[in-house]
C-alpha cells in the first residue's frame, strides 16, 4: 500500500515542536475566510449575458472544506468546496446593476464547486484550479477566469510557507517562488522582485505565532517598463498561529497595499489597492449518521 505509506512519512516526517504542515486523507479541515479589497480603477468582472462591471469595493466572505484526495513527494493535492458563500461590492458608478447581477451568477457558480489544489509539504500553494460550471464558450472560459482570480484570494491567506526542516533555528525564513498574498490580480500573472519574510514570534506550547513582512515593486504580467510608469510598490503584513501538533493554521490576519510608484502616479506616489484578509479555523460539519434499520414486518 503505496498511498497510505507516503501520507505516513510525510506526516511522520515532522518531530515534536516543529513547523510542519499535516494532511491526511479522511480528515478535512474548515476555515471561514473573509477579505475585503479594494482598488481605486476597479477590479473587472463579467457575466454571461455580455454583462460587465468593475468593482472599486469587493466584500467576500466563505467557509472553505478541504481534504487530501493525493500524495505527492514533495506535498499533497487537495479538494476544496465552499458551503457558504458571501459576495457583494460597490461598483464604479452606472454599473451598480450589472456588478450585482454578475456577482448573483458568482454565488449560483460557487455552489457546488470544487477547488483543485496542489500544495507542498512547506506549505507552498503549486497548482490552483476551480471546477465551477461549463466553458464551453469564449464568455464562459473568461467568466471562469475572473472566478478563478476571486476564489484564488482564500487560498492566499493559506499559503503559509514553514521555515526548512520545520525549525526556524531562531532566525526569520524567506518564502519561495512568488507568493500569492503579493501576486496582482491579472490573467497575465505578475512580474517583478518581491522579498517575503516569516519569524516566529512567541510560542505557547503547541499554539506558534508567526509574522509576516514582505514589500516588493512589481507590474501586470510582463508590462514592466523601463520608466517605471506602470510598476507598483507593495507593502505586506501579517500575523499567523499555527498548531504545531496538528499541523494546521489556526488563523491568520493579512494586509496588502500597493501604491504606484512616483513615475507611475506623475505627481506622486498614488494608492492603487487595498487588501484586507482574515482566516479563522473552524470545526468541520459531522457526517450524518446512518440511518436506523427499519424493523421487520410484524406478522399476524
Amino acid at each position: 500500500m503505496i498511498l497510505p505509506a507516503l501520507f505516513l512519512t510525510l506526516a511522520g516526517a515532522a518531530h515534536a515542536g516543529s513547523l510542519a504542515w499535516i494532511w491526511q486523507p479522511g480528515q478535512p479541515r474548515a476555515w471561514h475566510v473573509e477579505i475585503t479589497r479594494q482598488r481605486i480603477d476597479g477590479d473587472w468582472h463579467l457575466g454571461k449575458r455580455n454583462l460587465e462591471a468593475r468593482a472599486v469595493e469587493t466584500n467576500l466572505a466563505v467557509d472553505m472544506v478541504c481534504e487530501a484526495t493525493g500524495i505527492f513527494r514533495d506535498g499533497w493535492a487537495l479538494d476544496c468546496r465552499f458551503p457558504q458563500v458571501a459576495l457583494s461590492g460597490v461598483a464604479v458608478p452606472g454599473e451598480e446593476e450589472a456588478l450585482r447581477e454578475i456577482f448573483a451568477e458568482y454565488r449560483g457558480l460557487l455552489h457546488g464547486a470544487v477547488a483543485h489544489v496542489e500544495v507542498r509539504a512547506n506549505g507552498r500553494v503549486r497548482e490552483f484550479d476551480l471546477d465551477a460550471g461549463s466553458e464551453r464558450t469564449q464568455r464562459e472560459a473568461e467568466q471562469a477566469d475572473c472566478l478563478r482570480m476571486l476564489m484564488l484570494r482564500p487560498f492566499a491567506l493559506l499559503e503559509l510557507e514553514l521555515p526548512k526542516g520545520g525549525d526556524d533555528a531562531g532566525r526569520a525564513w524567506k518564502q519561495g517562488g512568488s507568493p500569492l498574498l503579493i501576486q496582482l490580480r491579472s490573467s497575465y500573472g505578475t512580474a517583478g522582485g518581491v522579498l517575503v519574510e516569516h519569524s516566529v514570534a512567541s510560542r505557547d506550547g503547541a499554539r506558534v505565532a508567526i509574522d509576516t513582512e514582505g514589500h516588493g515593486t512589481v507590474a501586470y504580467g510582463l508590462a514592466v517598463e523601463s520608466d517605471g510608469t506602470k510598476t507598483i510598490a507593495l507593502e505586506l503584513a501579517g500575523h499567523a498561529e499555527f498548531d504545531a501538533t496538528a499541523g494546521t493554521l489556526l488563523s491568520r490576519e493579512t494586509m496588502v497595499t500597493g501604491r504606484f510608484t512616483a513615475g507611475g502616479a506623475g505627481s506622486g506616489p498614488a494608492d492603487h489597492f487595498r487588501e484586507v484578509g482574515t482566516l479563522q479555523a473552524i470545526e468541520t460539519a459531522a457526517p450524518p449518521a446512518p440511518a436506523p434499520e427499519a424493523a421487520p414486518p410484524s406478522t399476524p
